[in-house]
């Protein structure tokens, strides 16, 4: 970052990683912000990423309760 605005950073300043990639140091991918403003946008995506998380957890949480239960059910209607 410190190429890219072409001096050193301040103490306060913070590089953000726009995609939460640390790997990724394209410029396009790099926004210089203060320390708070930095920890605020974190915890916006972690709250964020979490909820997704979440949510993708309960969706195959009931797909793989279907599929237990289809395994386990007799199939009835092939029965005279």
């Amino acid at each position: 970052m410190e190429s890219i605005i072409g001096r050193p950073l301040e103490r306060s300043e913070v590089v953000h990683h726009k995609n939460g990639d640390k790997l990724d140091n394209r410029p396009e991918n790099l926004e210089l912000l203060g320390e708070r403003e930095h920890n605020a946008i974190t915890a916006k995506q972690r709250w964020f990423l979490k909820q997704l998380l979440d949510k993708e957890k309960q969706e195959w949480d009931g797909y793989f309760e279907c599929q237990l239960q289809d395994q386990v059910a007799p199939d009835v209607s092939s029965n005279p």
